[in-house]
């Protein structure tokens, strides 16, 4: 216990600048509960240290030596959270005698707690507790399948064929291009691109996760990476995201860290602090308990053994990488993240942006729907204790809380609050520059673009609402959806931030939704 305590404090000191913003954003949520109600303060203070029993519960139940009582063996183990914790919130609003809206408002504040007392520590706790291996000293050597999916990806295949032949990997590395029946020049492409190391294989058109089980059928390799065709490896991607596979036998998938290749449009701008602040974050805490939730196409690895284990893909979603993640995980695997990084093409305007996001929406709820049975389950674990329900709450609830906040100030400026509303959307837009400062010194390092949280603030997070209230919508109705790649035109753009070899991009392609 001494040592620890000690590794933790010469973390600390090592670590100042990015300690001191997460103290920041830890104090600063606290402030900004000072100027709500009594009432609020305490609620969110109760459900915290509910939480945190909570979260013990899930660490050390079912350990060698530790009582397994009957009644917690029985229920679906988020019941042990959802019961105290929305008794608390029944409580609390039947004594306030609140409005629906005002209800919906405390929702709200307890997901922002959730955000700065749980997720930005066990980021920040991952980021220094997973300690990578020496890849330097003892680089992994085990056989290597990469796995590449592309459809109409002429003008980019090429490009990402050539970061991968050219990334470090001392061990045997095949390299395994899947054109999915593509009508441009993308097979002729990637054949002009192939060395003895890469096989380029055709068939006809059946989706992603069809390209993806074909290329499962002819790897070779005991560890499979997965990278998306619009996307360019650095040098070290390998070597790091396979080392940190193969650490623990029970790591069955490890997710790679994704950033923008360009950050020049306001749209592209934006999608890296969502990148920093909201995808990489999130993943980053939910790897401290080894509960990732999706490990992302453009760059995931995967154990042979894993993979075939589940089946290989589903086409049943439109979501494979967030789907198989979840087969793995209840498959009883573990899943990590890894700081080896990939450079991907981010939508360069907002109807783009639109379209890629309504397409992750669908997918993520269709995959959410068909995995529903964990909620039923008594699995112990922390994905399905926590993870999953607070993906599932959060994308079903957070776009009607988003509006309703938005309609709230909006009707406080018009009775003439507008100064306790100023006050309370400037300590809300303040905590929003902390969590961001943080996120980008922990993830992207570009901090430059926390001057542009006020905007996600403002803008950016009523759009994607928007986007989520669709995708629900059209889950509902069933739509006839069918696969189709995005229109793109190759562009000449600057070096990525680590690489100077990724030097050309393309505007976003991948099997897209192909209604409009």
């Amino acid at each position: 216990m001494g040592r620890k305590f000690e590794s933790l404090i010469e973390i600390l000191r090592n670590q100042d600048v990015e300690t001191a913003i997460l103290c920041a954003c830890v104090l600063g949520f606290g402030v900004v509960l000072s100027f709500l109600p009594a009432a609020v303060v305490n609620l969110c203070l109760l459900v915290g240290v509910v939480g945190l029993a909570y979260q013990a519960l899930l660490i050390y139940h079912g350990r060698d030596g530790w009582p397994s009582p009957w009644l917690l063996s029985e229920l679906p183990s988020w019941i042990v959270l959802g019961v105290p914790v929305g008794g608390l919130l029944g409580y609390h609003l039947f004594e306030a005698e609140a409005t629906v809206v005002q209800g919906i408002i405390l929702v709200a504040v307890l997901f922002v707690s959730f955000y700065f007392w749980y997720v930005l520590p066990a980021a920040w706790f991952q980021s220094h507790q997973q300690s990578s291996p020496d890849v330097e000293q003892n680089p992994p050597t085990v056989p290597l399948s990469i796995l590449v999916p592309a459809y109409n990806e002429a003008g980019c295949i090429g490009q990402c064929i050539d970061r991968l032949v050219q990334a470090e990997y001392p061990g045997p590395k095949e390299i395994i291009v899947i054109d999915d029946g593509s009508t441009d020049a993308t097979y002729q492409e990637a054949c002009a691109h192939a060395t003895a190391d890469v096989h380029v294989l055709q068939q006809e058109n059946g989706g992603k996760f069809s390209a993806l089980n074909t290329g499962l059928e002819r790897a070779t390799g005991s560890v499979v990476v997965t990278v998306d065709a619009d996307s360019r490896v650095t040098d070290s991607t390998l070597v790091e995201i396979v080392a940190d596979l193969l650490v623990d036998p029970s790591v069955g998938a490890v997710a790679g860290t994704v950033k923008p290749t360009r950050v020049d449009t306001l749209v592209e701008k934006l999608q890296a602090l969502e990148y920093a602040v909201g995808i990489n974050t999130f993943r980053r805490a939910f790897a401290a308990t080894d509960s990732v939730n999706v490990v992302p196409g453009c760059l995931g690895c995967f154990r042979k053994v894993a993979i075939d284990g589940v089946g290989g893909y589903d086409g049943d979603t439109m979501t494979e990488d967030y789907d198989i993640t979840l087969q793995i995980l209840r498959a009883g695997w573990s899943v990590r993240a890894s700081e080896a990084l990939v450079y991907t093409e981010a939508p360069r305007t907002w109807r783009g942006l639109a379209r890629q996001r309504l397409r992750w929406k669908l997918g993520t709820l269709e995959t959410l729907l068909k995995h529903r049975g964990l909620l039923r389950g008594t699995d112990r674990s922390t994905f399905s204790g926590l993870v999953f329900p607070y993906q599932l709450i959060s994308l079903s609830a957070m776009p009607i809380v988003t509006l309703v906040i938005l309609w709230t100030i909006l009707a406080g400026v018009a009775a003439g609050q507008w100064l306790y509303v100023a006050v309370i959307v400037t300590l809300f837009a303040a905590l929003e520059f902390l969590g961001t400062l943080f996120a980008l010194e922990l993830n992207d390092n570009r901090l430059w673009l926390a001057a542009y949280s006020p905007l996600i603030f403002v803008v950016y997070r009523h759009f994607l609402a928007a986007i989520t209230l669709k995708a629900l919508f059209d889950v509902l109705q069933q739509p006839e959806r069918t696969w189709d790649s995005s229109r793109y035109t190759p562009l000449e753009t600057e070096a990525s931030p680590s690489d100077e070899q990724v030097s050309e991009s393309v505007e976003i392609s991948s099997w897209e939704e192909s209604d409009d």
